[in-house]
């Protein structure tokens, strides 16, 4: 584990619900089943239609609603992967995205990700595969 990720662990403790190794390398292998990856590991925006840049998380509270149950995983396939709400991730948002170089919050059935990249882009969209 990180420094970052025992501060988050500090901060935001009783927001999160830290996932074990299995379920987090479980994860990461579905998000990268729903949704196209590139090979510099950053999902393929191109080919996810309907998605959007946005200005921030706060931004899709409307459409997706603040106490919706998300899953954030970082680019370090080392850190485990928790599960918190919106609402918490948007409190805390300095102190999630400090982690790792890029975040991806992931609705709890895998239709929808929001990607918060390194180069400071954030992007959003739904699945295009069928999820199960």
């Amino acid at each position: 584990m990180t420094t970052f990720f025992d501060e988050l662990i500090k901060l935001a403790g009783s927001h999160i619900e830290v996932k074990s190794q299995e379920e987090t390398d479980r994860y990461l292998d579905r998000l990268q089943d729903c949704f196209p990856f590139t090979p510099f590991g950053r999902i393929d925006w191109n080919n996810v239609p309907g998605s959007e840049e946005i200005d921030s998380v706060a931004v899709v509270f409307q459409t997706l609603g603040r106490k919706s149950q998300v899953l954030v995983m970082w680019n370090d396939a080392y850190v485990s992967a928790v599960r918190t709400d919106l609402d918490a991730f948007v409190e805390y948002e300095e102190d999630f995205t400090a982690v790792s170089f890029d975040t991806w919050i992931v609705s709890s059935d895998f239709s929808w990700v929001i990607e918060l990249f390194h180069d400071g882009k954030i992007q959003w969209g739904r699945v295009k595969k069928e999820v199960s």
